[in-house]
This record gives structure tokens, sequence and C-alpha cells, in this order.
């Protein structure tokens, strides 16, 4: 598993099927960490025991849509051309102040 920073957060790389599976159920969040998943997609925050930030991601790293606050037992689908999904502690996204349309620092992932 990859950990990359970005905007001082400290993000870790989930690449495969096992790793992806069970994202921040099995990997609960602190402040200052996320995951980045790849390929990213939908997210479920089923069976979580705290809500999430998300944001999905292009292949070039702009940010497509954001979701905030999500709370255990929901689904979030992604927008058409995601490539990465971003789970981030809640309150991520306000604190980092991300804009849709920006681009994220994924550190060389983008354009993979």
């Amino acid at each position: 598993m990859t950990v990359v920073i970005s905007r001082g957060v400290q993000i870790k790389v989930l690449t495969s099927f096992s790793e992806r599976l069970g994202g921040a159920i099995t990997r609960p969040l602190k402040r200052g960490q996320g995951l980045l998943f790849i390929p990213g997609g939908s997210v479920h925050t089923w069976f979580m025991k705290q809500s999430l930030d998300i944001v999905f991601l292009s292949a070039k790293g702009s940010i497509l849509r954001q979701r905030e606050n999500i709370p255990p037992w929901r689904w979030v689908l992604a927008p058409h051309k995601t490539r990465f999904t971003l789970e981030l502690m809640p309150g991520t996204i306000k604190e980092l102040q991300l804009k849709e349309g920006e681009c994220f620092d994924l550190n060389g992932f983008a354009n993979e």
C-alpha cells in the first residue's frame, strides 16, 4: 500500500481488490488521513461507524463531485468519468476549502 501526502493529508492508496474491499470499514480514519481508491467509483457507508467526506476525481485529478459528512448506511453514486475516489474524515472538504472543478494533486497518480 502506497502512502502519499497531499494538502497536508496522509492518503493511503488502495489499488488491489482486497485493499479496496474493506475501505474505511476496516481502516477507520483519523483527522489528517484519507483513502484513495484506484479505480474509484460509487461509495457505500454500510457498516461504517463514522461519517465520511467523499471526493470523486477525474483521471487528471479534477474534482468532479464532492459530498460532505455522509452518515453510515448511505450510498453515494460516482459521477461519469470518475477515476479516483477519495474518502476523508468529515469536515476535511470544508477545512481544505476544496471546490468542484479544481485539481487535487495526486502526486503522480493522475493521468495513469
